[in-house]
């Protein structure tokens, strides 16, 4: 018996009857077990082992002591999943009854084939549980007790809503998720024996794959100009095996020929070289594979190449896998600068939004009037279309929010302004949280299950909308942070890094002050406006109101992390918000360097806010010959924005006659470098300076902080190579004599004048 309720054999007969239903429609099932152990586990092994079937099966551990698992059945920790993507097993059963993390549910859901059941073991106390997930990612000052548990509550609530889903509970079945499916057989796919790639081809397992392959092979064999290739689809529909495909057709049709594959990841992308290997194989392709997935054949190349890099070379194809993930300049810089540029990417998916892509990347394509082709893979290929599991899992893990429809003419006196906590939203109007966090989906952000899951359960997190008639404009996810003991500063002060104290952390460890720990900080996490009304000024309206919400609730300043760019710090500087730091590492697939901002709302740190400001630029002048060299000096001018207070150089007289020297006689750069420089950064270590136009700042940034050569320089600033090298004495000349003053007068009247 189970818990009290139903006997083995009746467990066993829902799952047989399941198990018939989900083969007949060739669709998955999934029966939640809440309270169930491991009784119930052995028990599901025993009757898949019964009808001669495996499972995958995962734990939080990945072990299962005192059970033998039968040939067939593979064990693993839940965050190995990941390393699963693209494989596919007959059935999942999945403990969940110590730690449930959303991202590893959802991928895992993912692999079971249609035919398949997907059994998930919850515990009894699964609606008041604090999990590991919760522990790890719970924020001091916050205690187990703060955690809210509504994605638990949101997860039973859609497993209870679900067509083709079980539930039983405590032994007793609370409903059994037949659906009556009617009977499904995947039509076959057919190539002509006359088609010269007939072996490669025939891999595919759906006509809607076949369709994608075909499409991508016209495209890359026509080459149109400036043509370019968009393929979308939703998960498990074969897209990367499709682009492996593809580029397996193309060696041999031309020489030389240079290709290049590039995802967020490299483990991404693995699937694509998979099914590479294999239509080149079935070609009879001979080639060479080196270290790092690279290729090379006669007359032909193909690497793995992040990003950055992929976007800096020159390809004659390029296939960009999960595009959505990568930043959408990088996207068009790809475009740009390869001659057939193929981009795939998933429309429900964890790396990014598929639509966010295929909507702001099409439109910035046609605005360049690239010839656009797009293909959508639609047919599921490891199970049949309408699976209820698939959309079970897109409702409960918010894959595929969207936006709310456009309310018409905006009236700005209607604007409605609210901070809530997300799960109390969601409860009494699912319409408006998915339409809230659809904004965050075709935003551009990174959206993942955890994230949602966060979100919701996160004791510091805040849920805040700009709203007109019941829509969501603008979406902003808020975290509470600072407000800590001295205890946890002093740890922080040692290099603990604390969960969900961002801002905290860098004001810590960077200024190595421990009262700015006390202070109470706002974190913007994301902001984002509805895609239809960007650049109306709706979303600095909502950091208003935002701002007038902090103060009331008496916190000590806002701020914000994100990856520094020209358009989103003009952004932030507009609204007031100031650096506080810039990471010294980029980021590995958008290259840009995160920076962090804050906007004093407390009279104490207005005050301190020069010394910050003095204490970042200083930091950040020195960084800027290494780890800061690539950072755009465009980013940099923007980063360094100096307080009004007065500076004082210090310099020898030797070393102020060689600096005159530089600026009025024939001295070069090069021998004179550590006499211009701390002009340089007197310049930009205070707004009391001389004016220079920006592409004096920009040169200055770039041959003397950044330490770039004449021929970068000259290119950033757009002038001749000889213009440039005058123009910096020229500048020398306006920063010597300001700095300085008239006592230098007479060492200048040297040098004839020129």
């Amino acid at each position: 018996m189970i818990h009290g309720g139903m006997e083995h054999g009746e467990i066993a007969s829902l799952l047989e009857r399941l198990k018939e239903e989900a083969e007949r429609a060739f669709q998955r099932r999934l029966l939640a077990f809440f309270g169930g152990g491991q009784d119930t586990l052995q028990l599901s092994v025993d009757f898949l082992r019964s009808r001669g079937e495996g499972a995958l099966i995962l734990t939080a551990s990945g072990e299962l002591p005192g059970v033998k698992l039968p040939e067939g059945f593979s064990l693993l920790a839940h965050n190995e999943s990941e390393k699963l993507l693209g494989r596919t097993y007959e059935n999942l059963i999945m403990d969940l009854t110590e730690n449930l993390v959303p991202n590893d549910l959802g991928r895992a859901v993912g692999l079971i084939k249609g035919g398949g059941l997907v059994l998930l073991l919850l515990p009894h106390d699964f609606l008041s549980q604090v999990n590991v997930f919760h522990r790890n990612t719970l924020p001091p000052p916050f205690t187990p007790g703060d955690v809210r548990h509504y994605f638990a509550f949101w997860l039973k609530r859609t497993l209870l809503e679900a067509d083709g889903v079980a539930v039983v509970e405590d032994g007793n079945v609370v409903k059994d998720g037949l659906t009556d499916a009617e009977e499904w057989v995947r039509e076959p796919v057919v190539v002509p024996d006359g088609d010269s790639l007939k072996n490669i081809k025939s891999l595919a397992l759906t006509r809607d794959q076949l369709r994608a392959v075909e499409e991508i092979i016209f495209f890359l064999q026509e080459r149109p100009e400036r043509g370019t290739l968009i393929l979308v689809a939703d998960r498990g529909r074969g897209k990367s095996a499709a682009l492996g495909l593809a580029a397996a057709a193309i060696p041999g049709e031309r020489a030389p020929l240079k290709m290049a594959i590039t995802s967020a990841e490299r483990e991404m992308a693995e699937e694509v070289f998979r099914f590479f290997r294999r239509g080149l194989n079935l070609r009879g392709v001979k080639y060479r594979e080196g270290r790092g997935n690279f290729f090379e054949g006669e007359g032909w190349t193909l690497q793995y190449l992040p990003p950055p890099a992929a976007s800096e070379g020159r390809w004659d194809v390029l296939f960009v896998d999960e595009a959505a993930a990568i930043p959408y300049r990088l996207l068009l810089k790809m475009a740009r600068r390869a001659r057939s540029p193929v981009f795939s990417t998933t429309i429900h998916g964890y790396e990014g939004s598929g639509r966010s892509f295929s909507v702001r990347f099409i439109q910035g394509l046609t605005q360049e009037r690239f010839d656009l082709r797009k293909v959508k893979m639609e047919e599921p290929i490891r199970y049949s279309p309408d699976d209820p599991v698939e959309r079970w899992l897109f409702r409960a893990l918010m894959l595929s929010a969207e936006p709310g429809e456009m309310p018409g003419k905006i009236d700005r006196r209607r604007l409605r302004f609210n901070v809530e906590v997300a799960g109390e939203v969601l409860e009494r109007n699912e319409e408006f949280f998915r339409s809230y966090f659809g904004i965050f989906v075709l935003a551009h952000y990174k959206n993942t299950p955890n994230d949602l899951a966060l979100l919701l359960d996160g004791p510091n997190q805040w849920m805040a909308s700009l709203s007109l008639k019941g829509t969501p404009l603008v979406a902003l996810q808020l975290a509470e942070e600072g407000s800590l003991s001295r205890q946890v500063v002093e740890k922080i002060y040692s290099g603990w890094i604390p969960p969900g104290n961002l801002i905290p952390d860098c004001l810590i460890k960077y200024y190595r002050d421990e009262s700015l720990g006390g202070l109470k900080g706002l974190r913007i996490v994301r902001i984002a406006t509805h895609p239809h009304l960007q650049g109306r000024g709706l979303g600095s309206e909502a950091l208003k109101r935002m701002e007038e919400w902090a103060q009331r609730g008496g916190f000590d300043y806002l701020g914000t992390s994100y990856g520094a760019t020209e358009e989103l710090l003009n952004f932030w500087l507009k609204n007031g918000y100031t650096p506080v730091h810039v990471s010294p590492s980029p980021n590995p697939v958008s290259g840009e360097h995160s920076v962090i901002m804050i906007k004093p709302l407390s009279e104490d740190l207005k005050r301190r806010l020069n010394d910050l400001k003095e204490s970042f630029i200083r930091r950040t002048l020195e960084a800027l010959p290494d780890p800061l060299r690539d950072v755009e000096p465009e980013v940099v001018r923007l980063l360094i924005n100096p307080p009004s207070v007065d500076f004082s150089l210090k310099m020898t007289e030797e070393d102020l006659k060689r600096a005159v020297a530089y600026a009025w006689g024939t001295m070069t750069y090069v021998v004179s470098r550590d006499v211009v420089l701390p002009y340089v950064k007197a310049y930009f270590s205070t707004k009391r300076r001389p004016a220079l136009e920006r592409s004096d700042e920009i040169l200055l940034i770039s041959r003397v902080l950044q330490c770039r050569s004449w021929d970068e320089t000259h290119r950033l600033i757009r002038k001749g190579p000889v213009y440039t090298m005058i123009r910096l004495k020229d500048v020398m000349k306006l920063l010597i004599r300001y700095f300085t003053g008239e006592e230098i007068e007479k060492e200048i009247g040297r040098y004839p004048t020129r």
